[in-house]
């Protein structure tokens, strides 16, 4: 099936919050696609005013027939549908959480931040880590 989401357009500001509480990302790029969302890269300035990268995951399923408006609006004919796409969405934010400050696991999941909502769907800030991945290692080895 051909994958003909719209991704937010490149220089997109997400507003968090309101007012001196609010944080605004600006969308970089688009990195990937999965099942359920679109992860962009972003970026926002920090209370010293300096960029801090992150990247921001979009909950649009591909599953269900659903248009962007040119404002980033998310639709949905089947709206009960696209609600339990957005309560799972949710949930797994909050279970990557549990498994994240679980004491003893390490690099078990993404550092998520924090989750929003805007454009009629959810958006969660996850913690860009620098580095290796094992995929990037030729000998993998377990001696």
């Amino acid at each position: 099936m051909r994958d003909s989401r719209k991704a937010l357009a490149i220089g997109t500001e997400l507003m968090q919050g309101t007012g001196v509480t609010g944080r605004i990302y600006t969308i970089r790029d688009e990195i990937g696609r999965g099942a359920s969302c679109i992860v962009y890269l972003a970026s926002y300035k920090n209370t010293l005013g300096e960029d801090k990268s992150v990247y921001i995951k979009e909950c649009y399923p591909h599953s269900l027939d659903i248009d962007r408006d040119e404002n980033g609006y998310l639709s949905s004919g089947d709206v009960e549908s696209f609600n339990d796409h957005k309560k799972r969405f949710r949930e797994s934010f909050s279970l990557c959480n549990r498994i994240y400050e679980t004491e003893g696991l390490v690099n078990a999941t993404s550092n998520y931040l924090d989750i929003f909502e805007k454009n009629n769907t959810l958006y969660t800030v996850i913690a860009r880590a620098e580095g290796h991945t094992l995929a990037d290692i030729d000998d993998i080895s377990l001696k």
